[in-house]
C-alpha cells in the first residue's frame, strides 16, 4: 500500500474530515483522540467546540459553561486528553447533570501537568444527596482539585454555588481522613478565597479551617457565600474564633436570608483584622441580628474605605464616629430605605466632606423606590434636607434608557432635596451602551441641572454589575 493512501485522511478537505466526525458520539470522539497527534488536534477541537478552544488560546482560560449556562459534558476528560493545552492559566469548570464526580476527578490530573496557574473557578452543584457517600467522594474530590491548584501557585480561587441545600445528615468517615491542605514549601501565592456554603458545613469546614489557616499570611481577598444554605452557628463560632490573617484587606460575607452568626463574634473577626480596605456584610432579612448588632460594641477599623451592607450593619459601624473615620464610600442596597443610614453617615452631626460618596442602588423600574422618593419630595419638614450630603452616586440596575419622563423627573427632584450636595454621578450597566441610553443620560442631566442650580459637576460612568467581585 502506497503511502498517499496511508495518509489518507490527512488529505481529505477539513471540511469533510469534520463533517464525518459530526455523526461521532461524545465517547466514539474521545477514543478517536486517543489515536494520534493528528487525531487528538482534530477530534478535540471539534468536541470542545469553538466558544471554549477560542477562549482557551486567546484568553488561556478553560471555561465549559458554555450558552445559557450550560455546561458542557465531559469537556474535562477532553481537556485530559489534550495534547496542545498546556499553558492554561485559569479554569472555570461548571459541572454537567451527569456525573460531577467522574468530572472532577478526571479535572485534576490536568491540573498537576500545568506549569503555572492563576485562578481556578469550580460552580459546585450544592443538591441535596441522599447517599452521604457521594456526598463525602464529592467533597473530597473538590478539596482535592484546590489543593492541586494552590500547588501550582494559583492565586484565585472561586467555589461558587449553582444550586441550593446540600448537606450530608452524618458524617459518613472521620474528618482525619478528608484531604487536608499541603503544608510543604511550595510557593505560597493564594491571596483569593471565595467559599459558598459546601465549604461551611461538614466535613468540608475541617479542610476549610486547615486551607485558611496555611495559606492565612497571603491571603488579602476572602469571600464567604452562604446565601443559599443556614450554616449553624457552631459552624461560624469554630471558624471565625480562630481564623486571623494579617494581610487582609477586602472582605465580604453574604447570608441574604437569615445568618447565624453571632454579633459578637463577627465584631471580634473585624476588631482583629484592622488591615481590612473594603467590606461588604449582607446578614440576613429578619432585624433579630440587627438588634443584637447595636448591643454589641462596632469594631475600629482605621483603614476602612469602602463599604456596603444592610441598615443595621453600617449604621452600627457609624455608631462610634472614631471606629471607621477614613471611609471614602458607602454602598446602600435599593431595598433598604437610606433614610436612617444617611443620618448615621452624613447627618447634622457630621461635617461634609467631598472625599465621601454615598452610592445609592436603584432599579427605577420597582414602584417602591419611585412611591419612596415621590413621599420624601412632598413632606414639607423633611430630615432629609438637614443631611449634608456633597458627592452623591445612583448607580442603576436597570437600562437608562427604559425610564419614562416621570421616572427622570422624581429622580432629579430627590437629587435636590440635599442642599450641600455638589457632585452628582450616575452609573449604569457596562453593557448598557447604546444611541436610546444617551438621548436618556442627556434627558437626566438637563432634569438634573434643573432642579440643582449649585451643582458642580454631574458624570456618567459604567461599571458591572457587582464591583467587589473578587
Amino acid at each position: 500500500m502506497s503511502s498517499s493512501h496511508r495518509s489518507a485522511w490527512e488529505d481529505l478537505p477539513p471540511e469533510v474530515f469534520e463533517q464525518t466526525l459530526a455523526y461521532m458520539d461524545d465517547d466514539s470522539m474521545l477514543t478517536l483522540a486517543r489515536v494520534n497527534r493528528f487525531f487528538n488536534y482534530t477530534a478535540l477541537d471539534l468536541f470542545l467546540g469553538a466558544k471554549i478552544m477560542n477562549c482557551i488560546f486567546q484568553e488561556s482560560k478553560f471555561s465549559n459553561v458554555l450558552y445559557k449556562g450550560l455546561a458542557r459534558p465531559k469537556a474535562s476528560e477532553g481537556l485530559r486528553l489534550s495534547l496542545r493545552v498546556q499553558q492554561l492559566e485559569h479554569i472555570h469548570f461548571r459541572p454537567s447533570n451527569r456525573s460531577s464526580l467522574s468530572e472532577m476527578q478526571s479535572l485534576k490530573p490536568f491540573i498537576q501537568r500545568i506549569s503555572a496557574l492563576k485562578s481556578l473557578q469550580l460552580e459546585l452543584r450544592e443538591t441535596r444527596s441522599d447517599d452521604d457517600a457521594v456526598g463525602f467522594n464529592l467533597a473530597r474530590a473538590a478539596a482535592e482539585l484546590c489543593d492541586s491548584a494552590v500547588a501550582k501557585g494559583c492565586e484565585t480561587l472561586k467555589l461558587e454555588r449553582l444550586l441550593s441545600f446540600t448537606r450530608l445528615t452524618k458524617d459518613p468517615y472521620p474528618v482525619s481522613i478528608l484531604y487536608a491542605p499541603e503544608s510543604s514549601s511550595i510557593t505560597r501565592n493564594l491571596f483569593c478565597v471565595h467559599l459558598c456554603g459546601a465549604f461551611l458545613l461538614s466535613p468540608l469546614l475541617t479542610y476549610t479551617s486547615g486551607l485558611l489557616g496555611t495559606y492565612s499570611t497571603t491571603i488579602r481577598r476572602l469571600r464567604f457565600d452562604a446565601s443559599t444554605i443556614v450554616v449553624p452557628k457552631l459552624n461560624w463560632d469554630q471558624l471565625f474564633s480562630s481564623l486571623h490573617l494579617p494581610n487582609l484587606e477586602t472582605f465580604l460575607f453574604d447570608n441574604l436570608v437569615h445568618t447565624r452568626l453571632a454579633s459578637s463574634c463577627l465584631a471580634d473577626f473585624l476588631s482583629r483584622h484592622p488591615t481590612i480596605t473594603t467590606l461588604r456584610i449582607y446578614c440576613g432579612l429578619l432585624r433579630t441580628h440587627d438588634i443584637a448588632l447595636h448591643a454589641t460594641k462596632p469594631p475600629v477599623l482605621p483603614n476602612l474605605l469602602k463599604i456596603e451592607g444592610s441598615r443595621g450593619i453600617i449604621t452600627w459601624l457609624f455608631r462610634d464616629s472614631s471606629a471607621c473615620v477614613n471611609v471614602q464610600e458607602v454602598v446602600i442596597p435599593h431595598v433598604e430605605d437610606p433614610t436612617e443610614v444617611l443620618h448615621s453617615v452624613v447627618g447634622p452631626a457630621r461635617n461634609p466632606s467631598d472625599s465621601l460618596k454615598v452610592v445609592i442602588k436603584l432599579n427605577p423600574l420597582l414602584r417602591l423606590w419611585l412611591d419612596w422618593m415621590t413621599k420624601q419630595i412632598e413632606k414639607k419638614d423633611n430630615s432629609l434636607r438637614d443631611v449634608r450630603l456633597v458627592n452623591l452616586t445612583f448607580r442603576f440596575d436597570c437600562s437608562i434608557s427604559s425610564l419614562d419622563q416621570k421616572s427622570i423627573c422624581c429622580l432629579a427632584q430627590f437629587v435636590a432635596l440635599f442642599p450641600t450636595l455638589r457632585h452628582f454621578e450616575a452609573v449604569r450597566p457596562s453593557a448598557d451602551a447604546t444611541d436610546e441610553v444617551a438621548i436618556a443620560e442627556k434627558n437626566l442631566c438637563d432634569n438634573v441641572f434643573q432642579f440643582c442650580p449649585n451643582l458642580q459637576t454631574f458624570t456618567f460612568s459604567s461599571s458591572d454589575p457587582d464591583s467587589f467581585s473578587v
